[in-house]
């Protein structure tokens, strides 16, 4: 009866390869298979070839290497970098310092750009403060025969009188004849120069000069 019941079991077990291969190898007990693993890797270690560990060894150098080379350079670069900045510090400092130096000196010529302006302009109105009751006489006696060299030009322009020709005004009407009574001072009275002739009419002397020079109709 026994047989009967394990006479499937075991025509199972002979028909299956993998389960063939255990009962061939049963499963080791702890201890055994702590030992078996031991075993298996020294064996393992002793088929390792040679090459192999020191191709090993040799990568682990250069890894090391490579990593305290890479810290070296990035220390190196960290170094220069500070080394420049302190550079730029002092040379900014120093443009600093300079820049300050010529505001300085700029500053204190101007002030005698100043000064030298004022005493030159005092000493302008002393001169000129002398002078200028002679030339107040000298244009009044001049205006007299001034006016009548005008008076001879106006009367060809009707309605234009000596007050328009001083104004300011800018008419096209008053153009033609201003010009035309500067320009005939100026041929009757070579012996006043164009800045008189100018405060005379009061005008700026290129505007007697641009009168004279202009073509006459």
């Amino acid at each position: 009866m026994a047989k009967s019941l394990f006479e499937p079991i075991s025509q199972y077990l002979a028909d299956t390869p993998h389960l063939q291969s255990l009962r061939r190898h049963p499963v080791p007990s702890s201890s055994q298979s702590k030992e078996e693993t031991s075993h298996q890797q020294n064996t393992h270690a002793r088929r390792r070839p040679k090459g192999a560990a020191s191709s090993w060894n040799q990568g682990a150098t250069i890894s090391r290497n490579w990593g305290a080379r890479s810290f070296r350079n990035q220390g190196a670069d960290c170094l220069g970098i500070c080394t420049a900045i302190a550079e730029l510090e002092a040379q900014l400092a120093e443009l600093a310092t300079e820049n300050a130096a010529k505001a300085r000196r700029i500053a204190t010529l101007e002030a005698d750009l100043a000064d030298a302006q004022a005493r030159l302009l005092a000493q302008a109105q002393v001169l000129l403060s002398g002078r200028r009751a002679d030339d107040d006489d000298e244009a009044d006696g001049d205006r007299s025969s001034i006016e009548e060299i005008v008076a001879a030009v106006l009367a060809d322009f009707p309605g234009v009188t000596w007050a328009d020709i001083v104004s300011v005004r800018r008419d096209r009407r008053l153009v033609k004849p201003r010009h035309a009574c500067m320009r005939a001072v100026y041929e009757k009275r070579r012996d006043l120069s164009l800045p008189r002739i100018g405060r005379i009419f009061h005008r700026d002397h290129t505007t007697v000069l641009a009168a004279v020079n202009r073509p006459v109709p």
